[in-house]
């Protein structure tokens, strides 16, 4: 399951990655995180809808963290379906 403290966590390793110059900053970022579950009660580690949690949340949350480590010209690129219709 998705924990926003695990998405974090990556963040902050890729962080420290770009930081240290082990990699250039990012210059795409590609959000594709994605889960569908039939039953709504089903919750993430950190207590919410799991759909919720991964579809929204954790994307949300990667980028947060890693906004600051874009490079100046990045492109962000937001993968969706239309599967809950």
């Amino acid at each position: 399951q998705s924990s926003r403290d695990s998405v974090r966590a990556a963040a902050a390793e890729i962080g420290e990655l770009i930081a240290s110059g082990t990699v250039p900053p990012l210059s795409t970022v590609v959000l594709n995180a994605a889960v569908l579950r039939n039953d709504a009660t089903e919750l993430s580690v950190d207590g919410i809808e799991l759909t919720v949690a991964t579809n929204l949340f954790g994307p949300h949350t990667l980028l947060a963290h890693l906004s600051s480590r874009l490079a100046d010209d990045a492109r962000i690129l937001i993968v969706g379906s239309p599967t809950i219709q």
